[in-house]
Order: C-alpha cells, then sequence, then structure tokens
C-alpha cells in the first residue's frame, strides 16, 4: 500500500490495430469500462493516416483525451501540428530524437494546449536522454518494451526499475505487456499514466478488462 496522496493512474488504451472499425469498437467499449485515455496506436495511423484515424476515434471519446503514438524521430512542429489539429491531445516522440525535434513537438503542444510524451523505446541511454527530454519540459516520460521485445518476453516491468528514479513525480508514463495480472507491480512504481494494448484489445470483453483494471487501481490506492 502506498501513500494516499500520490496520483492514481490514468489507463490509456493503446488500440494498435489494422482495423478501424474494430479499434472505434473496442474504444467505446473501452470507455464504458471506464478507461481514462484513448491511444492511435502507430499501426493504426500507419494505415489509415492521421486524418482518418483520430477523426474516427474523435467521434466517441466525448471528454476523453486522445494520444497520437506517433513516435516523432524528424520534423518536430510540423507532425505534431498535423495531429493537434485532428484533435490530438497528446503526441508522443522518441527521446532518442534531436533537440530541435523534441523542440518542435514541445512548441506545437504549447500552441494547441496539448501535451507531449517522450518515448524511450529506441534510446540507447535512458540516462541521457531522460535528462534531455525533461529540460526539454515534455509533459511525459514513457518506459517503453515495444511488440517485438515483448515477444522475447520482455515486459515494462524490467525496465523501470533501474530507470524510475531519474523521471520525476507526474511524469512517468508506462507502456509494455501489462495486464491485470501484472498491474500490481507497475502500480508500486507511481506512474501516471499506465498504456495497455493486447490484454484489452484481443480480449472477448473489454469492458471487463478495463474494469478490472480499474478495480486492481482503486483497492492498491
Amino acid at each position: 500500500m502506498i501513500n494516499m496522496n500520490k496520483i492514481k493512474p490514468r489507463i490509456q488504451v493503446a488500440l494498435d490495430l489494422l482495423d478501424l472499425e474494430k479499434a472505434v469498437r473496442i474504444g467505446k467499449a473501452s470507455i464504458i469500462g471506464g478507461v481514462d485515455i484513448l491511444e492511435a496506436g502507430t499501426p493504426l495511423i500507419e494505415k489509415f493516416g492521421v486524418v482518418n484515424a483520430l477523426r474516427e476515434l474523435k467521434k466517441i471519446a466525448g471528454d476523453k483525451p486522445i494520444t497520437a503514438d506517433l513516435k516523432i524521430a524528424d520534423a518536430g512542429y510540423i507532425s505534431a501540428k498535423i495531429a493537434f489539429e485532428q484533435g490530438a491531445n497528446i503526441i508522443t516522440v522518441l527521446a532518442a530524437a534531436s533537440d530541435k525535434t523534441i523542440q518542435g513537438v514541445v512548441e506545437a503542444s504549447k500552441e494547441f494546449n496539448g501535451e507531449v510524451m517522450a518515448d524511450l523505446i529506441v534510446s540507447k541511454d535512458f540516462s541521457s536522454d531522460i535528462d534531455k527530454v525533461l529540460s526539454l519540459d515534455v509533459n511525459y516520460v514513457l518506459v517503453h518494451t515495444g511488440l517485438d521485445e515483448q515477444s522475447k518476453g520482455k515486459t515494462a516491468i524490467d525496465e523501470l526499475v533501474d530507470f524510475v528514479e531519474l523521471i520525476p513525480e507526474g511524469k512517468l508514463a508506462v507502456a509494455g505487456g501489462i495486464n491485470p495480472k501484472n498491474i500490481s507491480s507497475v502500480l508500486r512504481f507511481n506512474p501516471n499514466i499506465i498504456i495497455v494494448g493486447g490484454a484489452i484489445t484481443k480480449s472477448d470483453n473489454p469492458v471487463n478488462v478495463v474494469k478490472k483494471l480499474r478495480e486492481i487501481i482503486a483497492n492498491y490506492y
């Protein structure tokens, strides 16, 4: 049990799908279950484009924020601006990207009253990249074990142990193989945002999975 003053994390559903109708359907179910943030996953954006993917999610989101998982590596300002103009609230940029690229994304976020999540997924020097993105005023730092690494049995928990102390309270986001069985192990690191993909999108009952995750979080706090 942790201090009651700690941040209660929000759940973001990662819609890493190649079927836009299915993404919308699971997005709706996730909202019914109580998810906090909808994510237009990278595969969804790659197949349907930023405009189409965000437009369809915006129709169902209501007051829920939408993350566009662009993993921006270059052309920071214009790439972020495109997504913010289509209703995204949070944009991801690679923490390994150049200062100029990250600065551009942050500039666009301030212009559109949005937020920036710096993703460590391809970082080679976590400590250096964490220091860099924090100095550039990103809102969140994402400790992220990608799908390819998950296929080797890794989860985000493996990365958190070594680097969580470098990320200030309120700025930690976590993604990678998180599900109702292991989410309690993630909660002890006090993340602001917990990103859940396959446990929800591959479930026969996404509503119940989200409800279970919320129940575990509520009980933990």
